[in-house]
């Protein structure tokens, strides 16, 4: 009996041990033998895990009696080391692994969305994946807004200002721009809600716009991702042919994340600074002096910026508060005022749940100069006219008031949940609230077109609703050992309400009151609403195989609120598939990675809700009454577009210090659609119809390569070089012949996108007696070898950590084989207040308009004899001065321009050494300047655009403000 019951206890000590729990722990240091603070350790298969502490040790429990003598893989990873896994058998009482975990030099280990749900590393993407580690660039570095974080920073994306107004818009250029449907930008994510990304300017003052992204706080960014069209981007659905951008805000360090363990983490820095006029106009044009005048005095810059960061493993939060001032270089009449609060939780109550809320609260308010194309801007004044301000007094454009005040809400919600080990549901939801008031006052007194004054107010509200759901199961060792299966399923809507009211008055009594209801006169009053839905739900099918083979098959099917048969549904499939050679055994030990990769998807943009409706009436008002008349003619077969993309790449890392992305590309568009006249015959010649017969193709080649030659403990030095090539062309519009998209634009068969299309002057015709009779122009438009869209663009860029303290960064920008407009040197030359047109006038013996007499204008020129070659040349060059052809204005605009210069210096050890002051963790301070040198063949600036971040108007510049060059410098303490 004794025996038995022996024998008994002797068989469930293990079960015993593994019901108090069998202990796992250790120390995760890096090669150099330092302790790592914040590693996950984990078990995937068991749903367990610990983080390490200040000492680098961790600990965990596994409790399953079922699971003993298993054999489990035990994995240590943190962001900028290599992830590291060992297999382990579940046994006895105590397990002790210590990892040593390798520098990951170039982020290959870095967990990318490579999907609508789907996440992995770099290192076994099978798309192209960019990611900005904006929390680690903006440590070292002050940045004024979202594009700034964007420009020059991932291959495949160019960024194209408006102007150099604060606040103001701009446009993404993804690869070749992807279809003719749309506005050609990606859709915007932050923490899984889509949100606004356009522009807006409903009112005056030219071709200027506001970007619904100014009043983003970078502060707040943990990081940036982007799918960079179809073939990466096809779960996102309808309207990701341009691509997405994942924006992913912080959200906390638990407290053994957190310098010598600290409960908290507070941040505070303050920044100041200014911006200046980045160049002298030249004395080309005869008001020169006058403008350079108005842009003498720098803009100020003031930001403080507060956070506070902390928690537990299982509960972590973040919380920021930022204003920021930023004046443009137009004074007073130009400025963003900037106010961001968010606030942000992240909690792990149990082994299977995780939860993430976010909120956050941004209210801006700018003013806009009035510039571009009006009359009464100061550029236009100033250069296009001579005298300066004949057209409107100084003090008629400083009265100008132009106000827009931005309200923004955005709060999201993320829930994971492991109901069984492999089974993982996820769901996000969230919305933002948009509100814009425009507020523009031509005020009473002033010669405008008239001088009771004009009150302008428009008001826009707009709503967008994000929900997604999806499911994934994990197979591990499906069908055969080392092979993974991850099946995943989801669905994903979004709704956006969008309501706008506007009212212009004018007449008021006095300049004491302009409230609208003192006004005389009505001239206009709108009201509009409209909502979209867009639904889609889509399936993945994952397979990686010992991390060496991975592919993927996926599709996604969606559905949206518009009229007509065949609008309202499509589905969109991607293929992909990758394999690291390095695996092999093959290749030389100093490849430590070599990834093939290829990938295939569709996407499109789904036609406008009211595309499919054959008719639609508009109301309006008249002398007998109201009424309705046509508004818009339809086409009930309308379909969505569909775009095609494949792209190929290699992923490389050697001889430790070197990295190397390239990535080829092939996107078709088919059924785009566009929009053709009724024949006349039907009596319908005023109205146009939509149809799907739009066709481009477009490619590229994008490469990444990086190199660290110089890593230790007080010297860093990084170096990233991006080179992007891109080309289209339209194939088919069907019996439309051409579209005119902006001032010289033009989309047409045989023609890349936005080519530039007008009368072409070849030069000077002459008299029989030799002397200059006019232009020699073709009888119609033509091709004008010119596109707005640069070729090949790229950046280079220099991270160096010196003396261990210092931080030294620099990007070069640059753009080569476009070119721009300038309608400001155009407007110029018709009013005479340009020189070199007036010199070539003198050279050719014409004489000087009485402008330029009266004023006693010395025009300092030889005057050359009929018939020489002097002449015949001066002939020409004025021939193509002539202000009644457009093309004459187009030009080069190849550029180089050093986009960034900072230096920084982290005084935390200077500090501790003559302040030892437990409560301060560390002081840093730097320097900015932005835009410190821009080389040209443009006479002016080609990076703006008078049509604002609408691409069908690229590089074209009319009396345009130039951006500035801004010096920051700031100094950020953590408590």
């Amino acid at each position: 009996m004794h025996r038995l019951t022996f024998l008994a206890l002797l068989i469930s000590i293990p079960a015993l041990l593994f019901a108090q729990g069998l202990k796992i722990s250790g120390k995760v240091s890096d090669t150099k033998g330092e302790v790592i603070v914040g590693a996950q350790v984990y078990i995937q298969t068991l749903g367990i895990g610990s983080v390490t502490g200040i000492t680098g040790e961790y600990s965990l429990t596994v409790r399953e009696s079922d699971v003993r003598g298993q054999q489990v893989e035990l994995t240590a990873s943190i962001v900028g080391s290599k992830k590291k896994a060992v297999k382990i058998i579940l046994r006895g009482e105590k397990i002790t692994t210590n990892f040593q975990l390798e520098e990951d030099i170039f982020q290959a280990e870095a967990v990318v969305v490579t999907g609508i749900a789907s996440k992995t590393t770099k290192s076994v993407a099978e798309v192209s994946v960019s990611r900005i580690p904006v929390a680690d660039i903006t440590s070292v570095q002050g940045f004024q807004g979202f594009s700034q974080l964007i420009s020059g920073k991932v291959s495949g994306v160019n960024v194209q200002i408006a102007s150099g107004n604060a606040g103001s818009g701009w446009n993404f250029f993804v690869r070749g721009g992807a279809g003719l449907t749309g506005s050609g930008q990606p859709l915007i994510y932050i923490d899984g809600v889509r949100i606004e990304s356009g522009n807006i300017s409903p009112g005056g003052l030219g071709g200027q716009q506001i970007s619904m992204l100014s009043s983003l706080n970078p502060n707040d960014i943990e990081n940036v991702e982007i799918l960079k069209g179809p073939a990466a981007a096809s779960t996102y659905g309808t309207s990701a042919s341009n691509g997405v951008v994942l924006i992913t805000t912080k959200s906390g360090k638990g407290t053994r994340a957190l310098a010598g363990g600290k409960p908290y983490s507070i941040d505070y820095q303050f920044t100041f600074g200014e911006n200046e006029q980045p160049f002298k106009y030249k004395p080309d044009f005869l008001n020169a002096d006058t403008i350079n005048g108005v842009l003498k005095t720098p803009g100020f810059i003031r930001e403080h910026s507060l956070s506070i960061t902390g928690g537990t493993p299982a509960l972590r939060y973040f919380a920021s508060f930022q204003n920021r001032f930023d004046e443009g270089v137009i004074g007073f009449q130009n400025y963003l005022d900037r106010n961001n609060l968010k606030a942000s939780l992240a909690a792990v109550p149990t082994d299977n749940l995780s939860i993430k809320v976010s909120s956050s609260y941004n209210w801006s308010k700018i003013r806009r100069p009035p510039n571009d194309n009006i009359i009464y801007g100061w550029l236009l004044n100033a250069l296009s006219y001579y005298p300066a301000y004949v057209t409107c007094a100084k003090p008629a454009i400083e009265a100008i008031k132009d106000m827009h005040y931005m309200n923004q809400f955005l709060g999201s919600a993320n829930i994971s949940y492991r109901p069984l080990t492999n089974l993982e549901i996820s769901g996000n939801g969230g919305v933002e609230f948009n509100q814009y008031t425009q507020d523009q006052l031509y005020p009473y007194g002033f010669q405008y077109n008239q001088i009771f004054g004009n009150r302008y107010l428009y008001n826009r509200n707009s709503r967008t609703m994000t929900y997604d759901l999806n499911a994934r199961y994990t197979y591990k060792d499906f069908l055969t050992d080392n092979l993974t299966f991850i099946p995943t399923i989801g669905s994903q809507v979004v709704s956006r309400l969008t309501r706008t009211q506007s009212i212009s008055v004018q007449e008021f009594g006095s300049a004491d009151i302009y409230d609208v209801g003192a006004a005389v006169t009505l001239n206009s009053k709108n009201d509009s609403q409209a909502e979209r839905r867009e639904a889609g739900i889509f399936a993945t099918l994952p397979f990686n195989y010992d991390n060496t083979f991975f592919w993927t098959l996926g599709a996604r099917q969606d559905y949206v609120s518009a009229s007509g048969t065949s609008s309202p549904s499509i589905m969109y499939p991607s293929a992909s598939l990758g394999v690291r050679l390095d695996r092999f055994g093959f290749l030389p030990a100093d490849i430590t990675m070599l990834k093939l990769r290829g990938a295939y998807g569709e996407s499109g943009q789904l036609p406008n809700n009211t595309d499919g409706l054959p008719l639609m009436y508009r109301t309006v008002a008249g002398g007998a009454g109201s009424g309705i008349m046509f508004n818009m003619m339809g086409n009930p077969e309308i379909e969505p577009e569909r775009i095609k993309e494949f792209e190929v790449g290699i992923d490389a890392e050697f001889l430790n210090m070197f990295s190397l992305e390239l990535t080829f590309y092939r996107s078709d568009a088919t059924k785009s659609i566009v929009r053709s006249a009724f024949a006349p015959s039907t009596g319908l010649g005023g109205y146009t119809f939509p149809y799907n017969v739009g066709s481009v193709w477009g490619q590229g080649l994008e490469s990444l390569l990086q190199f660290n030659p110089i890593r230790g403990a007080n010297y860093d030095l990084n170096l990233s070089l991006i080179w992007n090539y891109q080309t289209n062309e339209v194939r088919d519009l069907g019996t439309t012949t051409q579209i005119l998209t902006g001032f010289e634009n033009v989309i047409k068969p045989g023609l890349p996108k936005y080519q530039f299309y007008d009368y072409k002057v070849n030069g000077a015709t002459f008299n029989a007696d030799g002397t200059y009779k006019g232009v020699d122009v073709t009888s119609t438009y033509q091709d004008l070898e010119a596109n707005p869209i640069p070729k090949h663009t790229g950046s280079l860029t220099v991270n160096f950590r010196f003396l261990k303290d210092f931080q030294f960064y620099a990007m070069t920008e640059w753009a080569l084989g476009h070119h721009a407009w300038s309608y400001t040197i155009r407007r110029a030359i018709a009013a005479y207040s340009y020189m070199p047109y007036l010199m070539l006038r003198k050279n050719l013996g014409i004489a000087m308009p009485a402008i330029i007499t009266t004023n006693n204008v010395q025009v300092d020129a030889p005057t050359y004899a009929v018939g020489t070659p002097e002449y015949v040349d001066a002939a020409n060059k004025y021939a193509k001065m002539n202000s009644s052809y457009y093309a004459n204005f187009i030009y080069p605009a190849d550029l180089l321009s050093i986009r960034e210069i900072s230096l920084s210096y982290n005084f935390t050890d200077l500090m501790k050494e003559f302040m030892p002051v437990s409560y301060i963790s560390g002081v840093q301070g730097g320097f900015t300047v932005r835009n410190a040198f821009k080389w040209t063949k443009f006479p002016l600036d080609p990076e703006v655009n008078t049509g604002g971040g609408d691409l069908s108007t690229s590089s074209s510049e009319f009396a345009t403000l130039p951006q500035p060059r801004t010096y920051n410098a700031w100094l950020r303490f953590t408590f």
